[in-house]
């Protein structure tokens, strides 16, 4: 009969050598993505800049029962509107008389129909293209 001894043993199995060498490389590998990807993350994900919006002014018309926005781009990117809530419903389809794109520093008009709208304070919401919400309130005052 043999006897083992742990004193016999010399080193570590070659299945766990193996296993210990793969771990470290992985664990080398997403250390060095992430290292890089650091220097490098934002390049190349599409324009930069920021898109801010103040409203210079707005306006109900009771003749046609809609509401002339004129919104005004004061960050730095040019974006679209992507959709608008009233009081947290979606009326995209009523949105019109809208330029395509609200260009940097400039001013444009949106005319918002308000002919299923009570009289009162309406909560309007705009969200556009690269995200970025724009919330006011307007008043439509009583017929």
């Amino acid at each position: 009969m043999r006897k083992f001894s742990l004193k016999a043993r010399k080193g570590v199995s070659p299945i766990i050598a193996t296993l210990l060498l793969i771990i470290i490389a992985v664990a080398a590998a997403v250390v060095t993505y992430s290292f890089v990807m650091g220097f490098i993350g934002g390049v190349g994900t599409g324009q930069s800049g920021t898109a801010q919006f103040s409203i210079d002014t707005y306006n109900y018309d009771s003749t046609a029962k809609t509401f002339t926005i004129y919104i005004r781009n004061i960050g730095t990117k040019q974006v679209s509107l992507s959709s608008l809530y009233i009081d947290g419903v979606s009326k995209a389809a009523t949105v019109y008389n809208i330029s395509g794109t609200f260009a940097v520093g400039s001013v444009t008009t949106l005319t918002v129909n308000a002919t299923d709208l009570g009289a009162g304070t309406h909560i309007i919401k705009l969200v556009f293209s690269d995200g970025t919400p724009l919330e006011f309130n307007v008043l439509k005052p009583s017929s």
